[in-house]
């Protein structure tokens, strides 16, 4: 994840939106963690979770 493959590249020549696939990534996780745990991460910790590895933090 970070790397832009080649078929990201030619998306992003043809002018499309592309995303790296990292925000799956950490849904596929918390279900995960759900299905492991029985406990569900609250929205709070999701939240804190995105902003610090996409915006590292900032407001």
């Amino acid at each position: 994840y970070g790397k832009e493959t080649k078929f990201l590249s030619a998306a992003k020549n043809l002018d499309y939106q592309t995303h790296d696939g990292l925000k799956m990534l950490l849904h596929q996780a918390f279900a995960q963690f759900s299905l492991f745990t029985g406990t569900k991460p609250s929205e709070d910790s999701i939240n804190f979770l995105f902003d610090l590895l996409f915006n590292h933090g900032k407001q």
